[in-house]
């Protein structure tokens, strides 16, 4: 495999930045994986949304959703909640304890892609994002 082929750079540009974030918020003592900081993260801007809303917008199946909001559940950073207009919705609500986290959590992310970024200039990752955004967008409309 060529090593410098657009798909090989951004599965492991990904793959690292995954595992670089994984060591950081495990240096840091937060017990969290960048997967449930992604899920923690959407629930810090809109809390209470339903698990298949999760699922939509993180792309994830129904079972991979389950997994990380059970191992948010268990370091009791969520609850799930039944939705009071319907019942078969389940909502997951943020707890106080994911709130006390929040800053800390947000702190160690800033760092880690500072760090990922250094020496790169800012139009040039403003520009890469403007990239990478218009890819997803052509792969979603095949």
């Amino acid at each position: 495999m060529q090593e410098n082929t657009f798909g090989y750079l951004l599965s492991t540009c990904n793959n690292q930045l995954i595992k670089l974030l994984n060591r950081e918020l495990a240096k840091a003592d937060l017990d969290l994986t960048r997967e449930q900081f992604v899920v923690l993260n959407l629930l810090w801007e809109k809390d209470s949304i339903s698990q298949q809303f999760l699922a939509n917008r993180l792309q994830k199946d129904k079972y991979s959703i389950t997994k990380l909001i059970d191992g948010l559940e268990k370091r009791k950073l969520v609850v799930r909640l039944s939705s009071t207009t319907d019942r078969r919705l389940n909502l997951i609500a943020l707890t106080p304890k994911s709130m006390e986290i929040r800053p800390c959590v947000e702190k160690v992310m800033r760092d880690t892609l500072k760090k990922a970024f250094a020496d790169i200039p800012d139009s040039d990752v403003e520009f890469l994002k403007v990239v990478l955004e218009k890819i997803i967008q052509n792969i979603n409309l095949s």
